[in-house]
């Protein structure tokens, strides 16, 4: 039992106090500290204690939790940050009321002057089908939902506003992208864990600076303890709200009386359960490994260009090249590992962009590309890519973690290679802009998730 976040020591990871306004002392900012007293398990105990026995507050704690007696539960390792609320949609979401609000257009981190261009920019990315949610403009940032707000701080934010904000205000931008794209990882190094941590307190420290003492709310001091989250219970996505609040939306759907809820939820839950065996028996024909033409094949002759890159694929795999007269079947989208890849000549999805992948050549070699079209001759299916490559072009900083997600490429208009469909591992979000084009790449876990 513990004061709410704006009471004096309100943090349940540390004894930090805040300060309060001059104007009202029912608002708290938590500018940085450079050294704080973190809590331990002992230290909530004995708190605890203290406050029941004297009936008074003491550093925060009010009184004891029912959490006490489920052992070995820490006190203060043991109610995590959730990235959703605190990052996406409380720090996130503030940083753009800063840029394009109105009520803080006279401020030097606003650029509502540039909100057109801004709103153009995020409204030409075409993202693929594993984003649940395409970009929708700044003016409707009221409607957007969480989801949004992720996708925007580890993908477009970067390019959508460089060239718009500030150059000191991009670079401690840079930082906090980095820094989550880092903790967001399938996988985390303790280097990466100590650099991720190096960031987050950069931003930190420069936030009250940058927006306003004001502005430094809990959730901005919240970022000093994620590290610590995610070194006891592992990557933000493993214990984000996110999946939680998609499963409500499931439940949601159960129902559709107001009358005997609860037994319609319980039948539908049981429901839920029997069915996925009987689904999975009828996709036993099916299996993950098989690739799949979608739509309707066409037989034509290749260009020349076409055929070369093609009869290039086939000589190194030792299979007989196509003859310049030679008709070949040429489709459009493909399902690899039940994975639906577009290719840039089917033109009926106009509002996605599923057809930039990354491939796997080999052990040794990697590539990006956008898939023109697909063919299958000799018994092999083969898709024909337009090569991407990244370029020298840098975010102002961090470029070196932001390189691992995000970066600058050119788009090789003359050059075409054909590759095995099989060698597509994923797809990519595709960022064209007015004078740069930007290549994202989703952790797994998020191109699990949606």
């Amino acid at each position: 039992d513990m004061k709410q976040f704006n009471g004096k020591q309100a943090c349940s990871h540390c004894l930090d106090e805040g300060v309060t306004r001059e104007t009202s002392h029912l608002h708290r900012n938590w500018p940085f500290n450079e050294h704080v007293t973190l809590r331990t398990h002992q230290t909530v105990i004995r708190d605890a204690r203290n406050a029941v026995e004297n009936g008074t507050v003491v550093n925060g704690i009010k009184g004891a939790s029912v959490f006490i007696r489920h052992q070995p539960f820490d006190m203060s390792k043991g109610f995590v940050i959730d990235a959703m609320h605190c990052v996406f949609l409380g720090i996130v979401r503030n940083l753009i009321t800063f840029w394009f609000d109105s009520a803080h257009s006279r401020k030097q981190c606003s650029i509502r002057k540039k909100l057109k261009d801004c709103n153009e920019k995020l409204l030409s990315i075409k993202v693929p089908d594993e984003v649940s949610r395409p970009p929708r403009s700044f003016d409707a940032i009221k409607n957007w939902k969480a989801h949004e707000f992720r996708a925007f701080l580890l993908f477009y934010a970067l390019p959508v506003l460089d060239g718009c904000l500030p150059s000191n205000y991009l670079k401690h931008m840079c930082y906090l992208v980095a820094a989550m794209l880092l903790l967001y990882s399938d996988a985390i190094t303790v280097q990466d864990m100590n650099t991720a941590e190096e960031f987050l307190f950069h931003f930190y420290r420069c936030y009250g600076d940058m927006y306003g003492e004001n502005s430094v709310t809990m959730n901005v001091h919240l970022l000093r303890h994620i590290p610590q989250c995610v070194r006891s219970w592992g990557p933000l996505w493993a214990y984000s709200c996110f999946a939680l609040e998609s499963i409500n939306g499931v439940l949601k759907r159960q129902f559709h009386g107001t009358r005997c809820m609860n037994k319609e939820l319980a039948f539908s839950y049981i429901m839920m359960q029997l069915l996925p065996p009987f689904n999975r028996e009828s996709r036993a024909t099916t299996t993950e490994s098989e690739l799949v033409p979608l739509g309707r094949k066409k037989l034509v002759h290749l260009s020349r260009p076409i055929l070369q890159a093609v009869n290039n694929t086939l000589t190194r795999r030792g299979i007989p090249e196509v003859q310049e007269l030679e008709k070949v079947a040429v489709f459009s989208r493909v399902a690899n590992n039940r994975m639906v890849v577009h290719s840039q000549h089917y033109t009926r999805m106009k509002s996605r962009n599923c057809f930039t992948v990354f491939l796997r050549l080999d052990d040794s070699t990697t590539m990006y590309g956008q898939v023109q079209f697909y063919l299958s001759v000799k018994d092999n299916t083969l898709a024909v890519v337009k090569p991407i490559v990244p370029n020298n072009d840098n975010f102002p900083a961090c470029s070196e973690v932001l390189s691992r997600c995000l970066f600058a490429v050119d788009v090789c208009e003359e050059e075409l290679v054909a590759v095995p469909v099989t060698n597509i591992v994923f797809k990519c979000i595709f960022i064209p802009l007015n004078t740069s084009v930007y290549l994202a790449r989703m952790p797994e876990n998020l191109r699990a998730q949606g």
